[in-house]
């Protein structure tokens, strides 16, 4: 077996995100990127970000962990507080089904994040959210 596409797992992280209702009523599915978002997005937005993907095997066993952070920008602490609070809520615990060519699974665990300042703007807050995916096939 051989890994999995980080692309594949990107796209269904997004494709939660962009289902989950909670997250939604907080940005807009159309403002949910992958690693690259148009060139100044409209605010409030989220982009996945780079991924880094270890190997894992054993025995009769193939897989990949993989570490990201999830980004979500938005204008004051609050808003981009609670952007990440649902982002981890729908993220936590989720569970991507891996078709052909590899089948699998991919388990998301939210590990914890941070909100901070982006930026010279004290009003342009950005919480990250750190995920690990483990993915088996």
């Amino acid at each position: 077996m051989g890994r999995i596409s980080n692309t594949v797992v990107r796209k269904g992280v997004v494709t939660i995100l962009v289902n989950s209702a909670p997250v939604t009523a907080l940005v807009p599915a159309q403002s949910i990127f992958g690693p690259q978002p148009p060139a100044l997005p409209a605010w409030p937005f989220i982009q996945y970000g780079v991924a880094i993907d270890v190997p894992r095997r054993a025995a009769c066993l193939d897989g990949q962990e993989i570490e990201v952070a999830v980004h979500c920008f938005a204008k004051g602490e609050e808003a981009a507080s609670a952007i990440g609070a649902a982002v981890s809520e729908a993220l936590d615990g989720q569970v991507i089904t891996l078709t052909s060519p590899h089948v699998g699974t991919a388990k998301i665990m939210a590990t914890g994040g941070q909100t901070i300042v982006d930026g010279t703007d004290s009003n342009s807050w950005h919480a990250i959210r750190n995920l690990r995916i483990r993915v088996l096939t």
